[in-house]
């Protein structure tokens, strides 16, 4: 336990000032950075400072309520072990500001910020769960493919798996969406790893499953710094498979993204017009796995299996992060 003057001290100086540095209190109170750090952190758990992510560090203020929120106090009440267990493995958002949230503590915060019961709301988040757990396969996938042959006439795909659903009701995106969303977005390598490592033994599993004897990667339509399929591809290189290169061609010198193009009818031309396979010959490969991040309207998709199988490749699957399907949850409660 610290020595209440000394906290004291450290909060007073956000009297002078509403935002404080490290450093800045530091330099104020003439004390070590370490030692000012173990205060701050202190003082956050307490519930009289928050801390906020700035760029290049950390700022921190006070907190407008300096106690402990009553639905936090009384957390361990109303949670069972198991639904803690839970909510720290699934619940993960990231704020305006970039501050990853997540687990219990953040799910309570959430509904508080909405004015919403945390009760019923765990219930739903959890029913999410474990209806999305009860719907995946072996290899722990959404199999969709009924549901996209259903919408798109001349089905191309012979199956179509994603590792998770992409939006979780009134949530949001879930957790894997979350992270592959941002990595994906701001080019971060520590996130683009992480989504990575949630879906490569289900894809190793894929392959094993189908037997499948070659591999290729959407091509992107934004140059970034960092690819998260280009990450992915490297790590897939270790399962020793054949890579098939597709292409992204720009016939007018402007490659349009999918996610542009709002009409289903433009997303097939782009397509089919802009998705080019860099092989003539895939007879010797039967199984050929396709690996996208987001699927949304199934137009690339469709297409890309299309030039695929009259390259004569006799089986195509596809495999998605994340994607929607319209997955109907009415029937959680049911299940």
């Amino acid at each position: 336990m610290y020595k209440k003057e000394s906290l004291q001290r450290v909060v007073d100086c956000f009297e002078i000032k509403s935002t404080r540095w490290v450093s800045e209190l530091a330099d104020y109170l003439w004390k070590h950075r370490n030692l000012i750090q173990r205060y701050l952190k202190y003082l956050v758990a307490e519930w009289v400072l928050i801390k906020e992510w700035t760029v290049p560090s950390v700022v921190y203020m006070m907190k407008e309520q300096t106690t402990k929120p009553e639905h936090l106090v009384k957390d361990h009440t109303i949670f069972s072990y198991e639904e803690i267990r839970i909510l720290n493995e699934y619940f993960t958002k990231f704020s305006p500001s970039g501050k990853r949230l997540e687990g219990k503590d953040w799910f309570l915060e959430r509904c508080a910020a909405r004015d919403i019961d945390p009760i019923r709301k765990k219930d739903d988040f959890i029913d999410i769960v474990h209806y999305l757990k009860a719907t995946k396969d072996r290899c722990g996938l959404l199999d969709v493919s009924e549901t996209f042959h259903n919408h798109i006439e001349w089905w191309s795909l012979d199956r179509l798996y994603y590792a998770d659903q992409y939006k979780w009701m009134d949530f949001g995106r879930g957790k894997l969406a979350e992270i592959t969303y941002y990595g994906k977005d701001m080019e971060d390598k520590k996130l683009i790893n992480e989504a990575i490592s949630l879906v490569v033994n289900q894809v190793e599993c894929l392959i094993h499953e189908h037997v499948v004897d070659a591999v290729a990667f959407t091509p992107h339509s934004r140059k970034r710094s960092r690819q998260l399929l280009k990450e992915f591809e490297k790590k897939l290189y270790t399962f020793d498979l054949p890579h098939l290169r597709l292409v992204k061609y720009a016939p007018y010198g402007m490659k349009v993204a999918q996610k542009s193009l709002k009409k289903r009818s433009e997303r097939i031309q782009n397509a089919r017009d802009t998705i080019l396979l860099d092989e003539k010959d895939l007879s010797s490969y039967k199984r050929v796995l396709l690996i996208d991040d987001f699927v949304w309207s199934g137009a690339t998709l469709n297409e890309t299996a299309k030039k695929i199988k009259l390259a004569w490749a006799n089986e195509v699957y596809w495999f998605a992060f994340v994607g929607n399907a319209n997955l109907s949850y009415d029937v959680i409660r049911e299940i």
